[in-house]
């Protein structure tokens, strides 16, 4: 399954709407991710973009440095992306794990 996946790209924003000014991070795989150690993190939402038509997905998003914590996971519901908007935290990684096969036709 992960070797017939397209690599997507992740994006952490500076706003809260997963636009605007950001960190990109290119052609990632299944579970792997993407980050910074920033103390100060300016990042308020994360999105992953380029999701091939009928794969599921969810996108993940960490804090406290890289990927050291769990903080948001969500669902690409058969969308070509994910946004995750934070609660007042601030993200510091983005990451994604494809879910069962790909949905049919």
């Amino acid at each position: 399954l992960v070797a017939s996946a397209s690599a997507v790209d992740f994006y952490l924003y500076a706003n809260n709407d997963c636009g605007g000014s950001n960190m990109r991070c290119n052609g990632f795989n299944p579970n792997t991710c993407c980050g910074t150690n920033q103390s100060n993190s300016p990042y308020q939402s994360i999105a992953v973009r380029g999701i091939q038509t009928g794969w599921s997905m969810y996108g993940r998003g960490y804090g406290d440095g890289n990927y050291a914590r769990l903080q948001t996971v969500s669902s690409n519901n058969g969308n070509d992306w994910i946004c995750n908007r934070s609660n007042g935290f601030r993200y510091t990684g983005a990451g994604y794990n494809l879910v069962g096969r790909k949905r049919a036709d």
